[in-house]
Parts: C-alpha cells; sequence; structure tokens
C-alpha cells in the first residue's frame, strides 16, 4: 500500500531515472504455477483479504484445483 497526499507520486516516482520502482511482468503460463507457489507460503485469498468474500474466494480456488 502507498500512502500520502498525492495522487501522482508513485507514477511520479516511478519515471525518476534511479527509481526503486519496478515493473514486473509475469507470462501467463506461470500463473497458475505461482499462485500454488504463493498459497504453499502462505499468501491467500484470506490472508490478504481476510472477510468471508477472501475466504469464499480461497475455497473455490481449492476446490477448482482438485477437479
Amino acid at each position: 500500500m502507498v500512502f500520502g497526499t498525492s495522487e501522482s507520486w508513485l507514477s511520479d516516482e516511478f519515471e525518476k531515472p534511479n527509481s526503486p520502482i519496478e515493473v514486473i511482468t509475469i507470462e501467463a503460463t506461470c500463473v497458475p504455477s505461482l499462485k500454488i507457489e504463493l498459497r504453499e507460503s502462505g499468501v491467500a485469498e484470506s490472508v490478504i483479504f481476510p472477510d468471508l468474500d477472501g475466504v469464499g474466494r480461497e475455497m473455490n480456488q481449492l476446490w477448482e484445483e482438485r477437479k
């Protein structure tokens, strides 16, 4: 999360020549295995979104993988 008073701070920071912010591109073919690796590392929908909606999405993902 980024907080501040300027709405364009993040894009302004990104455009600086020595900015620590970088774009990371993930190939579509890597997404399914990356999701599994993140979940096995403890990063799941219910952790990022700790409400019923997040738990429901996580359960749905697990259900779809086991079909």
